[in-house]
């Protein structure tokens, strides 16, 4: 592969990835005292972690994608296309439950979220089974955090 397609596809992982973290972080600025006002479950963890943790995630969704772009996979455009449709649903997400503090449609999103996330992995997985295990920790926080807001629905109907 030449080094100006290595560039490329480095730049449009960490573009997209990165950018819709940190798009993300900017229209859910004031997520932390909502999420600290809130009724949450005993489970719920502290509002400090989910940045760390997004930011890992971004990282290995980041990883991936690079992984993808570059291999030659014949299912290659599928798997991207599901990527790329995934993220303005995981963005929208945020806004749903801090700024429009709909708990309900927000657990609803994030059901289609994991569905996405789920088939996005299984597309990963035959382009390259490396980039769909680097998955692992976006299903299982997103599984965990689909519980999480289930709860917080419930809890604060």
């Amino acid at each position: 592969m030449r080094f100006i397609d290595k560039l490329k596809y480095g730049a449009i992982a960490i573009i997209s990835s990165f950018g819709t973290m940190g798009l993300s972080a900017l229209a859910t600025m004031n997520s932390t005292s909502v999420y600290e006002d809130i009724k949450k479950p005993f489970f719920a963890p502290s509002g400090s972690i989910f940045p760390f943790v997004w930011g890992i995630i971004f990282f290995l969704m980041a990883v991936s994608v690079y992984i993808i772009l570059s291999g030659g996979a014949p299912n290659r455009k599928m798997a991207l296309g599901i990527y790329f449709a995934h993220l303005p649903v995981n963005f929208l997400w945020g806004i749903i439950f801090f700024r429009m503090q709909n708990f309900m449609l927000a657990f609803l999103w994030i059901l289609l979220l994991l569905a996405l996330i789920i088939y996005m992995v299984k597309e990963f997985y035959k382009a390259n089974k490396l980039a769909a295990y680097l998955q692992t920790p976006y299903v299982l926080w997103v599984m965990f955090a689909t519980v999480l807001n289930l709860s917080i629905w419930i809890l604060n109907r």
